[in-house]
């Protein structure tokens, strides 16, 4: 019998958490370049790949694998039916004849409604809202420079679109709140979606003591734009028909201690790394000698010592792979008092920037219904995001793939 040696490629994908899998390319960005404030976009990086995170409600926040990674914004919910919708069947339907920002119709149970939802925001929610993920977008994606920029990914369907762009501002608003009050200019040039107006400066000051006022005294280490546990409900008045949600951001930080007990454990990682790599020598040095041996006696030596060494290896594997799971997700804890101050300060948030308010919530609302229509409704839903895919969409623009930080 011929023995097998250990491949080393066990110890490499387990040390890739480690020293860092480096940066992925999928195409160079279009031309295009975003100003807001005093720190700069570019799309001089090539795009990350597709943000393909899924939250599943406070298990999720509670994770740091998730809450580190998406960092951003994450709109999961889905719409639960009041007496308007229940038992009534629904239909979507697009008519590009009538103007932008009453085009699609919703059909409840035979009467129609006419949604106030525009075509650059109405074909990304639809996209997205087909895909099994939540993660709309995060600074938090691979790159070479993480000391000076972070590298965003967005969700497929956000890619490239005027509602990307306002998402990614929704992630950053409160990194600076002196700057972030405005809209960015693309390529020297304010852009605004229909139903959008520039934020006014002073209502947009006026509301930063406010804020301020919500986050003082209090430490975190980062939040997440999110809808767990909200309720989106549909509002009908007249023959108008609309979503409200009332996403709102989740501050977390690590639990007490979790760094230094993570920083333990990278060290023991290590060392169990170095233990498996000479562990893994010996054993590949004796499996050639095995192999070479044609004394029966000297194979049975070979044999005994070889069958120790494999459970040694794979104990020390199972060991690796439960530190690395540790390392990877070390425990976190929700800043309560900060997300509870925050979500009763959604009026000045509103004030703070308008554009960015309404674009996030009219994400999170038309989010949890399509998905509503998509699991109850699934053939009329097929045929409406099929017409949505081909929408025109203006203005186009390409969404920057790294800010400064």
């Amino acid at each position: 019998m011929i023995r097998r040696l250990y491949p080393l490629l066990t110890i490499v994908s387990l040390a890739l958490f480690f020293f860092g899998a480096g940066s992925v390319s999928v195409g160079q960005q279009a031309a295009g370049t975003w100003e807001l404030g005093s720190k700069s976009f570019s799309n001089a990086a090539r795009s990350a790949p597709p943000l393909t995170m899924r939250s599943v409600g406070r298990q999720s926040l509670g994770s740091y694998r998730f809450v580190g990674r998406v960092g951003g914004v994450s709109f999961e919910a889905v719409l639960v039916p009041d007496a308007s919708l229940a038992g009534h069947p629904i239909n979507l339907s697009y008519h590009a004849d009538r103007p932008d920002g009453a085009r699609l119709a919703v059909d409840i149970g035979g009467k129609v409604y006419w949604a106030d939802l525009p075509d650059w925001q109405m074909k990304p929610i639809a996209l997205f809202s087909d895909t099994e993920f939540t993660g709309v977008v995060s600074l938090f994606g691979e790159g070479e420079d993480h000391n000076r920029f972070y590298y965003i990914q967005y969700h497929e369907a956000m890619k490239d679109t005027l509602l990307g762009m306002r998402l990614l501002q929704a992630d950053i608003l409160l990194i600076n709140l002196h700057e972030h009050w405005d809209l960015p200019r693309y390529d020297n040039r304010l852009l605004l979606g229909e139903g959008e107006a520039r934020p006014d400066m002073q209502a947009s000051m006026d509301a930063v003591s406010d804020l301020y006022d919500a986050m003082e005294g209090k430490s975190w280490q980062s939040w997440v734009l999110t809808d767990t546990d909200t309720r989106p409900s549909v509002v009908l008045s007249g023959d108008r028909f609309s979503v409200r949600a009332e996403p709102y951001y989740y501050f977390w930080s690590l639990s007490p201690g979790a760094e230094d007990i993570r920083q333990q454990k990278i060290q023991i990682f290590n060392n169990e790394l170095d233990r498996y790599n000479a562990e893994l020598v010996a054993h590949n040095a004796n499996v050639n000698a095995y192999n070479a041996s044609s004394s029966s006696s000297e194979r049975e030596r070979l044999d005994e010592s070889l069958n120790r060494s494999e459970m040694l290896l794979n104990a020390l594997t199972a060991r690796l792979e439960k530190l690395q799971e540790e390392i990877e997700n070390p425990a976190v804890v929700e800043v309560q008092a900060l997300t509870a101050a925050m979500r009763a300060k959604d009026s000045a948030l509103a004030r703070y920037n308008p554009a960015i308010h309404n674009a996030a919530r009219v994400t999170a609302g038309y989010a949890a219904f399509f998905r509503y229509v998509k699991s109850e409704y699934s053939e009329a839903w097929k045929r409406f995001v099929e017409r949505a895919r081909v929408i025109d969409v203006r203005p186009q623009v390409a969404t920057p793939t790294t800010w400064e930080r």
